[in-house]
């Protein structure tokens, strides 16, 4: 079995070699960041135990999604802190926007805040 020459070589076709390969990549990542970062729509979950109430004054809305929905009932003292688990999720999001009309409200049924549809206006 006859070994293969190796072929030299030279230094500036190192840097043209590794510079084929680093320049996409920091390309990719710059566009990924500059046309995607922030586009998602992220969401999360309310505790069932966040939405007990005794009355229909207890349940608010609150977002659990960057965009695009009409809110998720909850009992009103823990309102703040679905608020503030909203604004860190959502302080980069740059994606799209919606204008929603909702006809829902919150009540509480069997001590659970729920989202009811309103009732049509005659």
């Amino acid at each position: 079995m006859e070994s293969q020459p190796v072929i030299p070589v030279k230094k500036g076709k190192k840097f043209v070699l590794v510079m084929v390969i680093v320049v996409p990549i920091l390309l990719a990542v710059f566009v990924y960041y500059y046309f995607f970062w922030g586009t998602e729509n992220k969401s999360f979950d309310i505790t069932p135990a966040d939405q007990v109430c005794q009355t229909d004054d207890d349940c608010v809305f609150v977002w659990t999604k960057c965009a695009c929905e009409c809110g998720s009932p909850v009992n009103k003292i823990h309102k703040e802190k679905y608020k503030q688990q909203w604004q860190e999720m959502c302080a980069n999001y740059k994606g799209i926007q919606c204008s929603m009309t909702c006809n829902f409200v919150a009540q509480c049924v069997n001590e659970t805040c729920i989202a009811v549809e309103k009732e049509p206006a005659e």
